[in-house]
């Protein structure tokens, strides 16, 4: 018997994210290796990211729970009419659609896949629970980070299907471009010897925005770049530029000294470290998800995410680079330990797996 080797993913959106950019290269390596990706977005995004271009994607947007009874009809219809030998949720929303459409579907092999860890009870309490309800019903539980499995599997998720996959860093997107330094830093109004700190994240109270503009205050004489969506809406001291939603990231890392990632709760896999990184920057990160894990002897953990603490410790890295040894190379780290293609390799051979040991009963 063939395998037609067809994976459904189910998510909640395909806009500017982390977990969207994931997904499009788990499904971009997938579609390299033979398999037949299908991506279901249960939201419209005004602006898709661009590499979800080349990939076989639907939009069936859904209101809160399970939306209108026709949309969801429609979505029904078009599980089956895909006919896929796996259903792979993406997000909270995506797992529990997911077990929904896969059921009377023969076999229903459903996984899920969460990419968050300590998230906020108070807000996200009942998909939490909801998740972990549903996950006693997959094939497996995939989680990005060490901190996100321990989170759930307390929270009531079945301990006996959980797997761990890193994820995988475009090391080819996400390189050093030395030509791009001064270029960028021109454009943006600084000299080539100004010291500059970048924060990656769209506006979220998850996200550490707050604490960075007291940073910013508390070190005039840096630099300081915020990135992200609505992060424009932001009102910060003279130095700081906030830029919003980019497309140019990369030129982003190669541009700055030093990034920072502080979050408050939730953070899973940053994939905003693991990029800096894949592009020579050295990285400091609070001790939340498996920021440290990333980051290993290549740069530098934050002891608190006060924001005095941590403006003292820029100061201290900035003020040591020249006599010290500098931390190891980033870059390699992630080309030994975070590569895409390891991570896409991880799920081909778990999605291989399920299917021969269907092939074989």
């Amino acid at each position: 018997m063939r395998m037609k080797k067809k994976i459904t993913f189910i998510t909640s959106g395909i806009g500017t994210g982390g977990a969207e950019r994931q997904l499009a290269l788990l499904a971009g390596g997938l579609r390299d290796r033979g398999f037949k990706p299908t991506i279901i977005s249960l939201s419209a995004a005004p602006n898709p990211l661009p590499e979800f271009e080349n990939l076989e994607t639907y939009v069936c947007p859904l209101e809160k729970g399970l939306g209108s009874p026709r949309r969801f009809l429609k979505l029904w219809k078009k599980i089956r009419q895909l006919e896929p030998d796996i259903i792979q949720g993406w997000m909270y929303a995506g797992n529990l659609l997911a077990s929904i459409l896969a059921i009377g579907l023969k076999p229903p092999r459903v996984f899920h896949s969460v990419r968050a860890s300590n998230m906020d009870s108070a807000r996200y309490g009942r998909q939490i629970r909801l998740n972990g309800l549903a996950s006693h019903f997959s094939r497996a539980t995939i989680f990005n980070s060490e901190a996100g499995m321990d989170f759930h599997k307390n929270m009531g998720f079945s301990a006996s299907n959980l797997q761990l996959i890193p994820n995988g860093i475009d090391t080819d997107k996400f390189s050093p471009e030395p030509r791009l330094r001064d270029v960028l830093r021109r454009n943006l109004g600084f000299a080539s010897g100004d010291k500059v700190v970048l924060y990656v994240a769209r506006l979220d109270p998850m996200k550490g925005h707050k604490t960075l503009l007291d940073v910013a205050l508390a070190c005039p004489e840096y630099k300081f770049v915020m990135a992200g969506k609505d992060t424009e809406t932001l009102e910060a001291s003279s130095n700081v530029t906030c830029l919003g939603a980019c497309e140019n990231i990369a030129e982003l890392y190669n541009a700055a000294d030093l990034l920072v990632s502080i979050s408050n709760f939730g953070e899973g896999f940053p994939n905003v470290i693991g990029e800096a990184m894949a592009c020579g920057l050295h990285v400091l990160a609070n001790d939340v998800g498996d920021s440290r894990a990333i980051i290993g002897n290549t740069g530098y953990i934050c002891a608190s995410s006060d924001a005095e603490i941590v403006s003292k410790q820029i100061c201290s890295i900035f003020a040591r680079r020249n006599n010290v040894v500098k931390p190891a190379d980033p870059r390699q780290r992630i080309l030994t330990s975070f590569s895409c293609n390891a991570m896409v390799e991880a799920y081909a051979s778990l999605y291989q797996k399920e299917m021969l040991d269907h092939v074989s009963k």
